[in-house]
């Protein structure tokens, strides 16, 4: 984890917080703030991943492991707090069955996408493996011609 991917980061589920804030504020359902909530959710997960690695200062930095740490700490804490607000909302309109509905299809679709993900590298595999067999016949293919000219031409 580097400070500027933390900042980067944590100015994402900042804009997408003062969105989700503003929108509230206008009485904008949440259902028109997918975007600006998924956006918060995700950079709370990567905060929160990014946090569990080992630090990664930059080259030539003075920056302090206890400066880092503090940065670290603080922005992911307060993503998680504007995180926490925003599911209260949600829970709010939608109630916590509402709230439990969404965390299972998250999962649901993370796996799905996981499982897509995983058929096409298998795919990926089979289609470079057939392309190394198909070139091989082609060399094959091509020294026997190869041969058979130079037969041909020296006893002709």
């Amino acid at each position: 984890m580097d400070p500027a991917s933390i900042a980067l980061i944590f100015g994402v589920a900042k804009t997408a917080f003062e969105g989700i804030k503003a929108g509230i504020k206008i009485g904008k359902d949440i259902q028109g703030m997918v975007s600006d909530i998924s956006k918060l959710y995700g950079s709370v997960a990567k905060l929160t991943q990014l946090s569990a690695a080992p630090p990664r200062p930059p080259m030539f930095s003075k920056i302090s492991a206890e400066e880092m740490a503090m940065d670290i700490v603080v922005k992911r804490k307060q993503a998680e707090a504007w995180f926490n607000e925003v599911k209260n909302e949600f829970v709010g309109t939608y109630g916590i069955r509402g709230w439990e509905e969404v965390q299972q299809e998250i999962t649901r679709i993370k796996k799905a996408q996981k499982a897509e993900a995983l058929r096409a590298a298998k795919e990926a595999a089979e289609f470079q493996k057939d392309m190394m067999m198909l070139g091989g016949l082609i060399v094959g293919v091509l020294v026997l011609a190869g041969a058979a000219f130079v037969t041909v031409a020296l006893y002709g």
